[in-house]
């Protein structure tokens, strides 16, 4: 069977997780939580050598090992192959449905992808009990009892590795409304999806990706554990509420409650 590698609560792993439960591809998940991620990618990716893709780095994930041993280090490239494998099942490309809208899927994922995860853990890491929430329910026993005695030292790490500071913070913000604004614009004509009439990856990717600066959880068909709205920081959940009643908010949202049916797979912590 397939093993896909994940940071469980990233949004960039839940786009291939969508994509590949949407197919009916049966895998294995083995569920890490960030930083801890890496001894496991580095096992997997000793065991079978294979070509990354994208800005994908050795150690990124999501990683899909398949049966055959390659390796597919890059979400896009982990949707690209859910489609090829099931066409029938898979959601359509962005590619099928024009230029405009594979472009506008690029951007989620060069962009969007980047600004609210820098945004979600600005907020997430200067709460320390909303972060121990995050890290009890995505954490295997293990792995909570390393964060525990890491203290300091793990968030510490992601916020230099992630460059988070308040300034990029807010300057990612301002990126998410500049980028709200395009969708919104792309959906002005009452189309459904941006592609028209049929859901597709750039849909799929933008709901994913989304994720984290919509409030969207598990309760809502996200694939681990994100904090509901409630329990969000204020000034974050001001922002959350404002995103989702715009078009582009509606169409994420929407994507959850009539597009994301996963099904049942087994996974290791």
């Amino acid at each position: 069977m397939h093993a896909l590698y994940t940071i469980a609560f990233s949004h960039y792993c839940e786009r291939a997780r969508w994509a590949l439960q949407r197919a009916g591809i049966a895998f294995v998940e083995h569920r890490s939580l960030p930083i801890l991620h890496m001894g496991p990618v580095a096992f997997a990716v000793r065991l079978r050598k294979g070509p990354g893709g994208g800005a994908s780095t050795g150690l990124s994930t999501p990683l899909l090992r398949l049966d055959d041993g390659r390796l597919l280090r890059d979400s896009r490239d982990i949707v690209a192959y859910a489609a090829e494998t099931a066409p029938t099942l898979a959601v359509p490309l962005a590619a099928d449905f024009g230029d405009d809208v594979a472009a506008l899927e690029l951007r989620f994922a060069r962009e969007l992808g980047r600004d609210s995860r820098l945004l979600a853990y600005h907020h997430l890491l200067a709460d320390a009990a909303l972060l121990r929430e995050v890290i009890a329910h995505n954490g295997s026993p293990a792995q909570r009892a390393i964060w525990t005695l890491g203290g300091p030292l793990l968030p510490g790490t992601i916020r230099r590795g992630l460059r988070i500071r308040p300034d990029r913070a807010e300057r990612a913000r301002q990126r998410i409304d500049a980028l709200w604004d395009d969708v919104d614009a792309a959906l002005v004509d009452g189309r459904p999806w941006l592609g028209g009439a049929q859901f597709s990856s750039a849909d799929l990717t933008f709901a994913a990706l989304a994720a984290p600066v919509l409030g969207i959880s598990d309760g809502d068909g996200y694939g681990a554990w994100l904090p509901p709205r409630e329990r969000l920081p204020p000034t974050l959940r001001a922002e959350v509420e404002r995103w989702r009643s715009r078009p582009a908010g509606q169409l994420a949202t929407r994507a959850y409650a009539e597009q994301r049916q996963p099904v049942a797979l087994a996974a290791q912590p």
